[in-house]
């Protein structure tokens, strides 16, 4: 969405293609944290190969997903899924920045929260943490009066900020369709061959001409690119996300990462609570297995006194594009002069959409960003 909404701010004219006639629920079902200073911890070796084993806290990778492709397995195993802090840091900051403008430019209702905690089992931890993010660290006290127990200390920024992320996709919806761009819904989309250097976007059987075609289809996008032969290395992370009625009870105060458990969690508004786990390799499985929402609903209670008063209303499963060495794919496709992409942020899916759409706008008018990490997130690496 926010490739389209950067693409109509510099003058283009712009047409959505979604296959959904309703919302996306994928875009929807996560925890809707815009917070760079608080980035995905890095998933160990050691908790890789185990978790493709049995189930590790939060963590699972099915076997039948590793044998499926073993390439991407042995890219993320040699690289341990870390050093991708440093680029997404840089991309998480600025993106921060634009949506500050966002929300100062558009008149949108998504349930904007500033202040965030992440919460951690040692205090030792929690220090390190607050330091290194230049934050405040929460005692145990604070961390009761903002609705926790159970946890050693935390670290917080006023700085980052929470939304809804459901209202959010409806509101940049709302925002685009008044701007003028036209909305495709409900319809099979095939990015092909026009030549050898240039796509066609066919809809439906129809041909859709335009002068640049970007592909931002999320966990999806591998299926898009594959007719152009490219294969941008993204496979389907799942989560869940589960939406209580909080009956007009204040719940919790501030909206916190459960580091230690992988959790994540916010209370919107005065009836709304949503959270947040997991990170499955499992293909598009949207079945749940029910000893895993029994740990999730059961981690949640330990630490939260006012669970019990909540009522669960909805629950959802969403897809995070993840490539193997974490880090987005962002760019032109390699061979063609009118084909992009924009995906493969994984579990910064919400943090990075500005700034990712900035780029391929950006890159599109022929503009050059030279404070950005372009080489690193380019998608000829994966060529």
């Amino acid at each position: 969405m926010y490739v389209s909404y950067y693409l109509m701010e510099d003058g283009h004219s712009v047409t959505v293609v979604d296959t959904n006639s309703k919302e996306d629920r994928t875009s929807v079902n996560n925890a809707g944290f815009i917070t760079p200073s608080f980035g995905p911890s890095p998933i160990a070796l050691s908790r890789m190969l185990g978790a493709a084993i049995r189930p590790s806290g939060a963590l699972y990778f099915s076997l039948r997903e590793v044998v499926k492709d073993i390439p991407w397995f042995r890219m993320g195993l040699s690289r341990g899924m870390t050093g991708y802090e440093d680029v997404l840091s840089n991309l998480g900051q600025k993106s921060l920045g634009l949506y500050d403008e966002f929300f100062r430019k558009e008149s949108v209702q998504v349930d904007l929260q500033y202040g965030v905690a992440a919460l951690f089992s040692l205090e030792e931890r929690a220090k390190k943490a607050a330091e290194l993010v230049k934050g405040k660290f929460l005692g145990t006290k604070e961390i009761g009066e903002m609705g926790y127990v159970g946890f050693g200390g935390g670290a917080y920024l006023d700085s980052q900020v929470t939304v809804n992320p459901a209202k959010l996709f409806s509101e940049l919806r709302r925002v685009l369709e008044a701007e003028g761009a036209k909305m495709m819904l409900g319809k099979n989309a095939d990015l092909t061959r026009e030549s050898d250097t240039k796509a066609q976007l066919k809809v439906d059987g129809e041909t859709v001409s335009a002068d640049a075609y970007v592909i931002a289809a999320g966990a999806r996008t591998r299926r898009l690119g594959k007719d152009l032969g490219y294969d941008p290395k993204i496979l389907p992370a799942r989560g869940m996300a589960m939406v209580f009625d909080t009956g007009g009870e204040k719940i919790i105060d501030t909206p916190a990462f459960f580091v230690d458990e992988g959790i994540s969690l916010g209370q919107h508004n005065k009836d709304t609570f949503r959270m947040t786990s997991f990170f499955e390799l499992k293909g598009f499985d949207t079945e749940w297995n029910e000893s895993r929402r029994e740990w999730f609903l059961k981690s949640a209670k330990a630490h939260i006194p006012a669970f019990d008063k909540m009522k669960l209303v909805e629950e959802g499963t969403g897809f995070r594009p993840c490539t193997p060495d974490q880090i987005p794919v962002v760019g032109q496709i390699p061979g063609y002069s009118n084909a992009w992409v924009a995906s493969g942020t994984c579990r910064e899916g919400v943090i990075l959409a500005p700034i990712t759409g900035r780029i391929v706008a950006s890159m599109i008018a022929g503009k050059t960003l030279s404070d950005l990490p372009i080489q690193e997130i380019s998608p000829a690496r994966f060529k």
